[in-house]
């Protein structure tokens, strides 16, 4: 710093006005002030969410939820009713003789399908899709088969999940 610099600092210090060091050093702190602020309004934010989820794990761990389980078990079976009514009027037609439509069949089916994945039963894989073979999700379609893990393989029947477990594996094949 020259003498002349010196000099202006120690004046401007003398009669109380600031350094140009001094005014930009506190334009910094200001701002990092300001900065910091803003980080503990996102950090506090971000622990609020944390706890939010914490206590939505918790609910979901201990099997409680907003919704009782008798409940959900109601709405399911009153999801069921409509298309089981409809298979069993359809079995009754088949008893009595009459034609039935496979396509109708088939329609009752999928309502069927579509109820019960809804209520949480996931599909693994779909039927004709092809996937890498995995053991802890499918298992080959014949017993004498065997496929090397990672292998493109074929999904002849699905498999299903429910909430993580595995319920039925997917049965595959080699793929044509």
């Amino acid at each position: 710093m020259k003498l002349r610099d010196r000099f202006s600092a120690a004046w401007r210090a003398f009669l109380g006005n600031p350094s140009r060091e001094i005014m930009e050093a506190q334009q910094q702190l200001v701002s990092m002030k300001r900065e910091l602020a803003n980080v503990r309004m996102d950090l506090r934010g971000a622990r609020e969410t944390l706890s939010d989820l914490r206590a939505r794990l918790e609910e979901l761990e201990s099997g409680q939820d907003d919704y009782a389980p008798d409940d959900r078990f109601q709405d399911l079976l009153e999801d069921l009713a409509a298309p089981l009514s409809q298979l069993r009027m359809q079995h009754s037609l088949i008893e009595a003789g009459k034609d039935i439509s496979s396509r109708n069949i088939m329609v009752l089916v999928k309502q069927l399908a579509e109820v019960v994945e809804k209520a949480g039963l996931e599909p693994i894989s779909r039927s004709g899709e092809e996937i890498l073979f995995d053991t802890r999700i499918a298992e080959p379609l014949a017993a004498d088969t065997a496929f090397a893990e990672g292998e493109v393989v074929v999904t002849k029947f699905n498999g299903y999940r429910y909430r993580g477990r595995i319920i039925r594996k997917a049965l595959v094949a080699k793929r044509h």
